[in-house]
């Protein structure tokens, strides 16, 4: 992918596409899904976790400190300390009617992306109902500054994010070839 080797173990399956000529064993973007094995059904939709690859560019950077200032920027209609996710869920003041209705934080040094930056999630859901997905924000963060990687995993797995977000960052790791 780009110029990046990625060497994925037999059984899981991804898709590769490009934007320009197909050539065998180069790709522009590449999607696959790993299982949680502890979030229910083995191989279930509800214990997907939804992972799409592309080269990191020179343009785009976890830029650490842009994203902080962005995000304390924004207007907030209500805070929610949630220790039942160690996380912060944040409600955006307009209904957007997509991702970014709720946002989770996590603020805690402890956890954050493979270069450093802070990990948070945006979620699609609909006022005064359930949250369906979440995904890593900002166009997801950076593996090896290598990779740009972003994932979406269901709303009722965010429980499970911390778990999740080691299990993505640990199965790259092995797949991205130095």
């Amino acid at each position: 992918m780009g110029d990046v080797l990625l060497r994925f173990p037999a059984g899981v399956q991804f898709e590769p596409s490009t934007l320009h000529k197909i050539v065998k064993g180069r790709a522009d973007t590449i999607r696959f899904g790993l299982f949680y094995p502890d979030l229910g059904e083995k191989n279930s939709s509800h214990n997907a976790i939804h992972i799409t690859l592309e080269p990191a560019s020179p343009e785009w950077t976890e830029n650490i400190a842009e994203r902080e200032e962005r995000f304390n920027a924004e207007e907030w209609q209500k805070v929610v300390q949630r220790d039942d996710l160690g996380l912060t869920e944040y409600h955006n003041v307009i209904y957007r009617g997509g991702w970014g209705y709720i946002t989770y934080f996590a603020p805690f040094p402890e956890y954050q992306t493979p270069i450093g930056g802070k990990i948070k999630y945006v979620c699609a859901g609909n006022p005064g109902g359930r949250i369906t997905h979440c995904r890593f924000a900002n166009g997801g963060y950076l593996q090896k500054n290598k990779v740009m990687v972003m994932y979406v995993i269901g709303g009722e797995n965010m429980k499970d994010w911390k778990e999740i977000h080691q299990k993505v960052v640990s199965f790259l790791d092995s797949v991205i070839v130095e």
